[in-house]
């Protein structure tokens, strides 16, 4: 899991993740409270390559860059979404790297009712679509983007995705 709304909301997961039966043991939490050290993050990503740990959570600014996940690694999980393609990207490669036993690795965006959630990623997607394009000498995707972005955002999607019941909104 990779939350940077609050290091408390780590605990919060951790709660859930026990009520649902996974043992305390084997959930490993990486952020500057819990593991302010990198000996630090670097003992917990070795406890989750060697099966001792389920379950890892963490924030982008501490497990981001340099701890390594990738060796069972089944399942990732963005509670929040980052403002860049690249950081999803580096979200990823904790675990969608060489050396994973696994042949998949699902990921999962985590969604909150009545927030800009849905859009958010929506933008990210886009953007990361735009870019790779751009990289692979797509020249007409920038006309694509500019045509995306000219209108703004529709007030009825928008008020949709404001209301406590976004589902019930858009019936």
């Amino acid at each position: 899991f990779t939350s940077d709304k609050f290091v408390k909301s780590h605990e919060k997961i951790k709660k859930c993740l026990i009520q649902m039966g996974i043992k305390e043991t084997e959930i490993g939490i990486i952020n500057g409270v819990t593991a302010p050290k990198s000996s630090d993050r670097h003992r917990i990503g070795k406890l989750f390559n060697e099966g001792k740990l389920k379950v890892v959570i963490g924030n982008d600014g501490i497990i981001g860059q340099g701890v390594n996940l990738q060796e069972d690694t089944s399942g990732i999980h963005h509670a929040s979404l980052p403002w860049t393609p690249a950081d999803i990207t580096q979200r990823n490669g904790r675990g969608l790297r060489q050396g994973n036993q696994r042949a998949e690795v699902n990921i999962c965006t985590h969604f909150s009712k009545g927030s800009f959630d849905a859009m958010r990623h929506e933008a990210l997607m886009r953007k990361a679509n735009w870019i790779g394009d751009l990289w692979r000498g797509k020249a007409e995707s920038y006309v694509n983007m500019e045509a995306d972005t000219k209108g703004g955002i529709d007030p009825g999607e928008l008020q949709i995705l404001l209301s406590p019941d976004p589902e019930a909104a858009r019936l």
